[in-house]
Parts: C-alpha cells; sequence; structure tokens
C-alpha cells in the first residue's frame, strides 16, 4: 500500500534538502511538490526557483576542475 501524498512535507523535504546542499535533491522534490499540488497557489514561484537552482547546479559543475 502506498502512503497518501503529502504536498507539504513534500515541500519541506525540498526546503531541508536545498539547506544541506543536496541541490538535485531539492530540485526533485519541488518537482514532486508541483505534481503533488497542481492548485498550488504558489506554482509558478517554485518552477521559478526550480529554474535558479538548476541554473546555479550548472555554474557550479562548470566552475569545478576537470577530472584527472
Amino acid at each position: 500500500q502506498r502512503f497518501a501524498t503529502l504536498p507539504e512535507l513534500t515541500y519541506n523535504l525540498a526546503l531541508t534538502s536545498e539547506r544541506l546542499g543536496r541541490i538535485s535533491d531539492a530540485v526533485e522534490y519541488y518537482r514532486t511538490y508541483l505534481r503533488e499540488a497542481q492548485n498550488a497557489k504558489d506554482t509558478e514561484t517554485v518552477r521559478a526557483h526550480i529554474a535558479e537552482l538548476t541554473a546555479v547546479k550548472t555554474t557550479d559543475r562548470s566552475l569545478q576542475p576537470a577530472a584527472r
């Protein structure tokens, strides 16, 4: 049996992941939140935040030295 979805919990997991520096996890939790809370009032804000996190993640990766 599957657990009921709790969008608020998923959103809090996203925030916690982000604060811990686990950006990939945070992005996935934010995306899951948007699927779970289809009528959320903050949908556009969360989508914009996902875009910001994705851009930061891409930039951070480009600043890392190449593996030898």
